[in-house]
């Protein structure tokens, strides 16, 4: 014998509604996997956070010797301009990852393709704080280049 909800009380709302089983599962795999998309991308902002930050740094703290009249080392420097490199490297493949993931779940789950398509709906504070610190690093490499060769 069937369940049969109680008239006027809360179960009375919910057999009303009609669920579609496969749609809610859909939606949920779809949440699941930006969800997915978005942690990925978190971890790739956090490496590169701490390798630009290290990385200026360093070459600040051996920029701050040399005009205290120590000895700053050149491959120290050279170090830190790296290291700002390749966190702005991985930052770039993390993004690049990210929205060529999303386009593609857009493509697979019937939502319009394209970058506007992407920032329109479907823009995470993760995604836009990575393109934000993008743009930071790109802002720190250059003053780093600009102080080493002054």
């Amino acid at each position: 014998m069937p369940f049969m909800p109680m008239r006027g009380g809360a179960g009375d709302d919910a057999a009303r509604t009609s669920i579609d089983p496969t749609a809610d599962n859909r939606a949920f795999e779809l949440e699941r996997m930006l969800m997915d998309a978005d942690r990925m991308m978190m971890q790739m902002v956090n490496l590169a956070l701490s390798l630009i930050g290290f990385g200026f740094s360093i070459n600040a703290f051996f920029n701050d010797a040399a005009r205290a009249a120590v000895r700053g080392d050149h491959q120290a420097r050279m170090f830190g301009i790296f290291l700002v490199l390749l966190g702005l490297l991985f930052l770039c493949m993390g993004i690049w990852t990210q929205a060529r993931y999303r386009r593609e779940l857009m493509q697979r789950y019937g939502s319009t393709a394209g970058f506007w398509a992407l920032l329109a709906g479907r823009a995470t504070p993760t995604f836009v704080t990575a393109l934000l610190l993008l743009m930071a690093g790109l802002g720190a490499l250059g003053t780093m280049m600009f102080r080493r060769f002054l």
